[in-house]
């Protein structure tokens, strides 16, 4: 218990991590969370914030307005906190007695009348919040030339929201965009974060934003052009976004992203699909290929896939009703089918041009069709986001209909050695970027 004046003034409450503290607060202070809102706002508008307005109080000056910067707080040990304010602290007893902590002040100060949230005993300080991000700087360097390092952490934007990063999915290809390397006016924008898939929290509001709050557990897809996702906090328009269901690891939520929305964006909005009409998916068993098997199953399509011998079983059990394997079995045997959705490209994608019925489709997700079908449409895109779509792909994994194959899962400080590595990935790749 904290006094002040002889009065009941607050306690002390340890959690292990800063992001723990802020967690529990989003949880259990709503007023907390409409000062955070309502701070970040006036900030954008150019205006200053007194510290007292978001309820802190803390030692020196807590009237001073601050410059529209991002603004973190030194934080300070147990021992630290007591020896500066002469205050006896208490290990709540939730924290093991051999847990490492670091103690923060929660409580209510009663002074002159005015009750106060004591959130902080220790000094604020105007200085920019540091994350740790991947960047990348040499497109010819490819992947050995991605590095770990500290950036500012990102401002929401109007209709923005920054998101705390729990996962992030990461497509090799990505370092084979211009969009990496430069923005929308071709201007270099390195050093740029690779990365558009993620799940996490919503820790910041932008100016205008609506239908996503503080504290929600969102996953989604990132504009080609901006930073990205591998890193500890990331911008991104809330239209990008959509909420992930607590039943649903956030690991899973940051796979599903471009995968799934590839595969929806191709069957239904590109393909046309229609149940009883039969679709090729080359690459059955890779992280696109194995979505698509399972939604045109689904759909009431007849699935035939393609890939590797070793992946005859998995296409299988992914819904398939035939496999072929190109390193031994003849496509052309497949026959005609109304939709082909090429991952794989090159010699295979001009050879299924020919397999496509008339009024059917060919799909390409590699590169632009190379062969277009004698009587058919030959489709080249590139995915984008839509909430609502996120929003049907994760109900159908919710409810076992749907699941993504992913490879390993190494944390952001092990990530440049995982995407360096030289064997066959058999799924995709997820960094846990919050342990």
């Amino acid at each position: 218990m904290i006094t002040r004046h002889g009065k009941p003034a607050g306690v002390l409450i340890g959690f292990e991590s800063e992001e723990d503290w802020f967690d529990y607060r989003l949880e259990h202070d709503p007023r907390f969370v409409r000062r955070i809102e309502q701070a970040r706002s006036s900030l954008r508008a150019g205006h200053g914030v007194r510290l007292e307005d978001l309820g802190m109080v803390v030692t020196g000056e807590v009237t001073r307005p601050f410059a529209p910067a991002p603004v973190s707080i030194a934080f300070r040990t147990a021992a630290q906190i007591c020896a500066a304010s002469g205050l006896p602290a208490t290990r709540s007893s939730s924290m093991g007695s051999s847990a490492i902590v670091r103690w923060y002040a929660f409580g209510t100060v009663h002074d002159h009348g005015r009750a106060h949230l004591l959130d902080v005993a220790g000094p604020m300080t105007e200085e920019k919040i540091i994350m740790k991000a991947i960047v990348v700087t040499d497109q010819a360097a490819g992947t050995a030339g991605m590095k770990l390092v500290e950036r500012p952490e990102p401002q929401a934007a109007i209709n923005d929201v920054v998101v705390r990063v729990h996962a992030s999915g990461w497509v090799p290809t990505e370092l084979e965009w211009p969009s990496t390397w430069t923005d929308r006016l071709f201007h270099d924008r390195t050093p740029s974060i690779p990365g558009h898939e993620l799940s996490g929290v919503v820790t910041a509001l932008g100016y205008g934003t609506r239908g996503l709050w503080v504290g929600q557990r969102v996953f989604g897809l990132t504009d080609w052009y901006r930073d990205g996702t591998l890193a500890e906090y990331v911008a991104v328009e809330a239209r990008n976004l959509a909420p992930l269901p607590r039943d649903v690891d956030f690991t899973v939520g940051a796979s599903l992203p471009i995968s799934g929305l590839t595969a929806w964006q191709g069957l239904f909005d590109h393909g046309r699909l229609q149940a009883g009409q039969s679709v090729l998916v080359h690459g059955a068993a890779g992280a696109v290929g194995s979505i698509v098997t399972q939604l045109a199953r689904e759909a009431g399509a007849y699935v035939i896939g393609t890939g590797r011998a070793a992946d005859r079983q998995t296409v299988l059990d992914f819904g398939a009703k035939e496999f072929v394997d190109l390193g031994n079995d003849v496509l052309e045997d497949v026959g005609g089918v109304d939709l082909v959705f090429d991952a794989i490209g090159g010699d295979i994608g001009k050879r299924s041009a020919g397999l496509v019925r008339a009024g059917g489709t060919l799909l390409a997700i590699v590169a632009p069709p190379e062969a277009r079908p004698a009587d058919g449409l030959a489709v080249d895109f590139v995915v984008e986001a839509d909430g609502a779509q996120l929003g049907e792909i994760v109900q159908r994994v919710r409810d076992g209909r749907l699941r993504t194959i992913i490879d390993n899962i190494p944390t952001l400080d092990h990530a440049v050695a995982a995407f360096n590595r030289t064997e066959r990935r058999k799924g995709k790749m997820i960094i846990r970027v919050r342990p």
